[in-house]
């Protein structure tokens, strides 16, 4: 009987350990929801190289959104001679079935810090997306409740949280949580076969490049199947781009490396 208790104990503590690892839900605005990530991604590392500016696509400058700065600073720094930093830990990351994980901007930074007893209460200082010039970064220090972002030196060694988005219109369409567009293959050659599940409807599908600007259009008709479409992009330079699929206030978005 003891033994069996002990099973019994150990068990529910290991369902315990499973449901706590998931992603830390957040709001962010009516239409938003960062999801942040539960484990520490890196403990001590530079954000990239010191005197290096990022002046790929708009540069690492978007104050509030870190996805476009994680692949700015990506597409400028490569695999970085093989030494690993924060942006492009956050972009190969694959947890929890999602791919699209990023840096945080400093605003995201700071609503993290606001709200650290909704998010695990991380202690630490963790690196953000949102590059001052060449030599400083910036960065926030966490600690229960208390919190104070600034910039610091790149090659300092900080911690890194990854975080992603889910757009939502209001909670009566809050299942479109788990939906997925997958592109193929990664990294892409002259086409690419984009598929989405989980949605049904009308939508709008568009390509962006780094830039911001639209280099595919069309509307499609997603079944209770899912969708499945292959886009001719042989006449597109090579670089990092974004695939957005849209229905209203709605918007999921995937990306991909040609």
């Amino acid at each position: 009987m003891k033994a069996k208790n002990i099973f019994i104990i150990i068990l529910l503590l290991s369902v315990h350990t499973v449901k706590s690892q998931s992603p830390y839900p957040l709001s962010w605005g009516d239409t938003t929801m960062l999801y942040i990530c539960p484990f520490n991604s890196a403990d001590s590392i530079e954000w990239g190289p010191y005197g290096v500016d990022i002046t790929a696509g708009n540069g690492a400058l978007n104050e509030t959104y870190g996805m476009p700065n994680t692949i700015a600073i990506v597409e400028q720094l490569g695999d970085n001679g093989g030494v690993p930093y924060p942006a492009k830990i956050c972009d190969t990351l694959t947890a929890f079935g999602y791919e699209d994980w990023y840096l945080p901007s400093l605003w995201e930074l700071y609503k993290m810090a606001k709200n650290q007893d909704s998010i695990g209460n991380p202690i630490g200082c963790f690196w953000g997306s949102y590059e001052f010039d060449s030599v400083y970064a910036y960065r926030m220090i966490m600690s229960n409740g208390t919190y104070e972002g600034s910039s610091d030196i790149k090659s300092y060694h900080y911690m890194v949280c990854c975080i992603r988005r889910e757009y939502i219109t209001n909670s009566s369409n809050s299942e479109n949580l788990i939906k997925e567009v997958k592109i193929i293959p990664e990294p892409a050659n002259n086409e690419v076969n984009i598929r989405i599940k989980g949605l049904t409807g009308e939508y709008e599908l568009s390509i962006y490049n780094i830039q911001g600007n639209r280099m595919e259009n069309r509307k499609i008709k997603i079944t209770g199947d899912g969708y499945s479409g292959r886009i001719d992009i042989s006449g597109f330079a090579k670089g990092t781009y974004i695939v957005e699929v849209r229905n209203g206030k709605f918007v999921k978005t995937g990306k991909f490396v040609l």
